[in-house]
This record gives structure tokens, sequence and C-alpha cells, in this order.
């Protein structure tokens, strides 16, 4: 820091501490649980008790499953998807199909 001289680079000083002081947040808001867009600081209990909440392992069903929340893999959703054509009829000469 430079030397200080005389009593207009005091009041200068004076002058920028205020200005930076007037910059600052008066109160620290805390965040009691992990909120999307904020930009508040979350308490220690917050993050502790959203990590208790994550999966641990993360399943993958082989195959799409009525009601499962978990994913399936890419494989699974082809075999899916491939059962399903070969269960449409396939009129290679252009017949319609008739039922």
């Amino acid at each position: 820091m430079e030397k200080l001289a005389g009593s207009a680079a005091i009041a200068e000083l004076i002058h920028q501490t205020k200005a930076a002081l007037r910059c600052k947040q008066n109160t620290l808001h805390i965040d009691t649980v992990p909120t999307a867009g904020r930009a508040n600081p979350v308490s220690s209990g917050g993050v502790y008790t959203a990590l208790l909440r994550k999966q641990d392992i993360l399943r993958i069903d082989t195959a799409p499953t009525a009601d499962s929340v978990n994913p399936v893999s890419s494989g699974g959703v082809k075999a899916a998807l491939d059962e399903l054509q070969r269960q449409i009829p396939h009129y290679a000469d252009g017949d319609e199909v008739s039922y």
C-alpha cells in the first residue's frame, strides 16, 4: 500500500471505504434446503438432509417395465422396439392389412 500524505489522501481513503461498505450485504440469508436458482448459501443440515435422500445406486432396467421409475438400458429399449416391430404385419408387395 502506498504511503498516504495529507488530508486529501486520507479523505479519499475514507470516501472509498464508505463506498465499499455501502455495497456490502447487511444480512446473510441462509437457505435450509438446496433450491434451484438461488444464490444463497445452504445450511449444513440442509445439505446433509438432501444427501440422505440421494439414490445410492442407479438401478437400470433391462426392459421397459410398467410403473418403474428406473431408466432403461439402450439395449432394453431396442429389444422392446424390435419386438413391437416384429408384431406389426409386413407386406412387401404393398397389400393392405386386413383384420
